[in-house]
């Protein structure tokens, strides 16, 4: 459980990163990478630039997920259609024994038969399930979802061990409508992470320079509590995040396991506070999120412009913590992410 204190917060400035752009930080070569699905690589090696980049080890492939993640794949595409895509997103991972193509009920299953190690209590499975044109690079899948406070969660996560990435299209029910091709991502996470226990990852990275001024909202108003994304518009202001690690668990573990609060933000620009939600983990319509902090401004950023972000938090790792960060938008008006869900 959290401890709260009466001492003063201690002021931490948003770590600088090591590398002077995300290219710096990227890497060609990819732990794993033998035997990996087509496409996989790249996206690793994607990830690993924005991981790095943000002072966090670089993304493993394993070649047992990567043959679990197949396989569920071709679960995916026997057993669902484009059309009950979106009635049900947060049930993609799981799977039923009476269908088609059937390998295990849920990815740690899946993983198990595969032949990866899940001899430990701390492993968490993430799904990131996007849709992808069919002629995109497989690293867009990760450009472009880095931008989500969702799905941001899992690929900044401190505690990263392994996964795997795969292709795929779902088949319409129509007749003549054309299929929705799809980029499945599916990794092992160490929960507690160990990692980072006493300064959350932040993204963007402090100094950030060309930030988008705007993110593309494409979750619907079909949320379970909290229900920060009812408050939001299709097109909000770029969403600023704290990811947290740790090196224990709270009680609270179902819903929000690493116990994230917040006492209070200030987002503010040169014309002062600029209105936002905050996003805190818990389960939502378009994924589960155990360790962000977003806040989302429910306006487009001003370009050209020098944003600065403070949160006083706590978490299980931590009694008190205020953090400040900065960033500078794009010099022309930038919407990041997309409707492609």
């Amino acid at each position: 459980m959290i401890r709260w204190t009466l001492a003063w917060p201690l002021l931490i400035v948003g770590a600088c990163s090591n590398f002077e752009n995300l290219e710096d930080a990227c890497k060609d070569d990819v732990p794993g990478a033998r035997d990996a699905p087509a496409g996989a690589v790249a996206v690793f090696q994607r990830l690993t630039c924005y991981r790095r980049y943000a002072g966090l080890s670089e993304a493993r492939l394993s070649p047992a997920i990567s043959e679990a993640v197949v396989n569920h794949v071709n679960y995916l595409q026997l057993n669902i259609s484009a059309e009950e895509l979106f009635t049900k997103p947060i049930d993609l991972q799981f799977e039923e024994r009476s269908r088609p193509g059937y390998t295990g009920p849920y990815p740690l299953e899946r993983f198990d038969l595969a032949g990866f190690d899940t001899e430990t209590s701390s492993v968490q499975t993430w799904s990131v399930f996007a849709g992808m044109a069919e002629d995109a690079p497989p690293a867009q899948f990760v450009d472009r979802e880095i931008h989500d406070p969702l799905f941001r969660d899992p690929m900044l996560a401190p505690g990263w061990r392994a996964g795997s990435f795969a292709r795929g299209e779902l088949d319409s029910e129509v007749e003549g409508a054309a299929g929705y091709p799809f980029g499945y991502l599916e990794a092992a996470l160490f929960l507690p992470s160990g990692q980072n226990a006493f300064q959350p990852v932040v993204w963007p990275v402090d100094g950030e320079v060309d930030v988008p001024t705007s993110w593309f909202n494409r979750w619907p108003a079909k949320q379970a509590s909290p229900q920060p994304f009812d408050e939001l518009a299709r097109v909000v202001g770029y969403p600023v995040s704290f990811t947290f690690g740790s090196d224990e668990t709270s009680f609270n573990f179902a819903s929000n396991p690493l116990d994230v609060q917040m006492r209070s933000s200030r987002f503010t620009g040169p014309d002062g506070d600029v209105l936002h939600v905050a996003l805190f983990p818990g389960s939502y319509f378009g994924g589960v999120n155990t360790s962000t902090l977003a806040l989302i401004p429910v306006e487009p950023l001003q370009p050209g412009t020098t944003y600065e972000v403070e949160v006083d938090v706590s978490w299980v790792s931590r009694d008190r913590l205020t953090m400040t960060t900065s960033f500078t938008t794009a010099g022309e008006p930038t919407t990041a992410g997309s409707e492609f869900f």
